[in-house]
């Protein structure tokens, strides 16, 4: 895997900040301009994730066992 420099780094980071930017004036021209505060992102349940993936590593395992 090839490393990424500074300056790729940077310019990676400046495109996805204008990509959204892009995407929010978009937003805003749809939905308003205080339609971004409406917007909000649902916590994550930790609780059902860790058992579903504990769940999902000891189905697995149990798996390899059989074989």
């Amino acid at each position: 895997m090839p490393t990424v420099g500074a300056e790729d780094l940077e310019r990676l980071a400046a495109e996805e900040l204008l990509k959204e930017a892009d995407e929010l004036k978009k937003f805003a021209e749809v939905e308003g301009p205080m339609a971004w505060k409406q917007k909000r992102i649902c916590k994550t349940n930790k609780v059902f994730l860790r058992q579903t993936i504990r769940s999902a590593v000891l189905s697995n395992n149990r798996r390899k066992k059989l074989k």
